[in-house]
């Protein structure tokens, strides 16, 4: 998978996010010096769809570029869910209504993403 540098002004949430998690990730970046994953993004549209804390604690820290990795959002291979039954939003639901702006509550959606981190060296 291809790390991609992007601005941080250009991401674009669509769910709201735990102080008390955010300080969580502050802390471990402060002590550990290493952001363990990258925040997993909508190549298209640079839509989090993992990450948020990550996210909002590299934006404290005043990171300019956060490391991500675009996937193919409306591909098979990310599967939509979410952590409470009633929500029903399709992927194309959740762009636009980060685009107007508008901010899950936190832990609304879940994606599952069924793609192979194999990456073939060819030596």
């Amino acid at each position: 998978m291809l790390i991609k540098y992007i601005e941080s002004e250009k991401l674009l949430p669509h769910e709201l996010t735990d102080s008390n998690q955010v300080k969580n990730v502050l802390q471990s970046l402060s002590t550990e010096k290493i952001l363990k994953n990258a925040v997993v993004v909508d190549r298209d549209t640079n839509l989090i769809l993992d990450g948020h804390h990550r996210y909002a604690a590299l934006k404290k820290l005043w990171v300019k570029y956060i490391p991500t990795i675009p996937v193919d959002y409306h591909s098979d291979n990310i599967v939509l869910g979410f952590w409470k039954e009633w929500f029903t939003d399709t992927k194309s639901d959740i762009i636009s209504k980060a685009k107007s702006g508008f901010l899950y509550p936190i832990k609304t959606t879940k994606h599952s993403f069924n793609m192979s981190t194999e990456i073939n060296l060819d030596l």
